[in-house]
Formats: C-alpha cells, structure tokens, sequence
C-alpha cells in the first residue's frame, strides 16, 4: 500500500507519459471522425432521397420500380 500511496504522491512516471500522449492522439482521431458523422449521415440521406425521387419517376411514368434485390 505504500508503494502505491508514493506512485501517486510521485505523479506519472517515464513510462506513464508515452501511453497518455498515445491515449491523447487517439482521442482526437476519435473527436474528428465524431464530427466527421453528421456530413456522412447527410450525404447518405441526400442520395437516399435522390434515389427515393427517381424510383417515384420511373413508376409515374410507367414503368416498373426497380430494386436492389437480384432476379426481380
């Protein structure tokens, strides 16, 4: 128990200060790819809305909707 008590009193040791800069670089790849999220789920909702309009085309013009499923 003392040991510990002195690691803490002694702050990070040489070997602790690698892994918190490591720890730190990974955490801020992990905030930009966060922010990153809402302009991949905006795209992803404008194509799917480009491709809902123009399924609505094809049937309103008469011809057959089309899936994404083979052999139909």
């Amino acid at each position: 128990m003392l040991h510990r008590w002195r690691a803490r009193l002694e702050g990070p040791t040489r070997l602790a200060a690698p892994l918190r800069l490591t720890l730190e670089q990974e955490n801020r790849q992990l905030k930009q790819m966060l922010a990153e999220r809402p302009l991949e789920v905006d795209f992803f909702k404008g194509a799917l809305q480009k491709i809902t309009a123009r399924r609505q085309q094809n049937i309103a013009a008469g011809g057959m909707a089309f899936t994404t499923k083979c052999g139909q």
